[in-house]
């Protein structure tokens, strides 16, 4: 019977494994597609005036790897600042659940540096002015009554726009910048020399099985995270 149970608990960590390699990136064609749509161009203006939420979110998707709701549920108070070795003050998400807000499990609790090109793209000037009359950072949405999710009404209003003027492939969705970013920290986990349980903690998945990797890691400081964050690029992007 134990062996019988071993085989079965096998069998589906086998058949999830399988699904999980069945989510691509996002294509090339529709990052560059989406980051040059009107969004970003010709009601760029308008949007980050009154729909914040729309130009920023996919942004920080893609620069971070946060998932959607992780996102759209941000306070201002989740983003903080930390002075690493260098003198630089660098900025994060605190990705918790404090208040109304919910995690997919005890892995997504975490902190993500902020990547500089987003500061660059102006975050952090959004982010203060924001705050002066909200605590929300995307006062625009609302918790969803019966799921209780802030990103419930962002995810409608996105995917209808999505397939609208980016794609009809319904493997194509949101979550695909996800796999975008994972895909890249691990390439650069080579490159660059990064423990790659790092780039777990960034995407918030569980730690390596070896026994040194569960008891270290919660202890990357936000100076290593930064450095796993700072080389994502991306050239079809804004």
């Amino acid at each position: 019977m134990l062996i019988l149970k071993g085989f079965l608990l096998k069998k589906q960590r086998g058949k999830k494994t399988e699904n999980k390699l069945k989510r691509i990136p996002l294509s090339d064609e529709n990052l560059k597609k989406l980051f040059t749509s009107k969004i970003y161009t010709n009601k760029k203006e308008y949007t980050l005036k009154y729909e914040a939420e729309k130009y920023w979110i996919p942004l920080i998707a893609i620069y971070t790897g946060m998932r959607q709701n992780e996102i759209c549920q941000l306070y201002v108070e989740d983003v903080k600042s930390e002075t690493i070795s260098t003198g630089e003050e660098v900025f994060y998400f605190d990705i918790n659940e404090k208040d109304d807000k919910h995690l997919k499990n005890e892995n997504a609790f975490r902190r993500v540096p902020i990547h500089p090109q987003l500061i660059e793209m102006g975050l952090l000037d959004y982010i203060n002015e924001v705050k002066v009359k909200h605590c929300r950072l995307w006062p625009n949405l609302t918790l969803h009554p019966t799921e209780k999710r802030y990103g419930t009404l962002y995810n409608s209003r996105f995917s209808t726009f999505f397939r609208s003027y980016i794609s009809k492939d319904k493997n194509q969705v949101f979550h695909c910048m996800r796999h975008n970013v994972s895909t890249q920290l691990l390439n650069n986990a080579v490159k660059y020399k990064i423990p790659k349980d790092l780039v777990n903690r960034l995407m918030g998945h569980e730690p390596a099985d070896d026994e040194t990797s569960q008891s270290y890691f919660d202890g990357y400081s936000i100076e290593a995270l930064y450095e796993g964050i700072k080389n994502l690029h991306f050239s079809n992007i804004i």
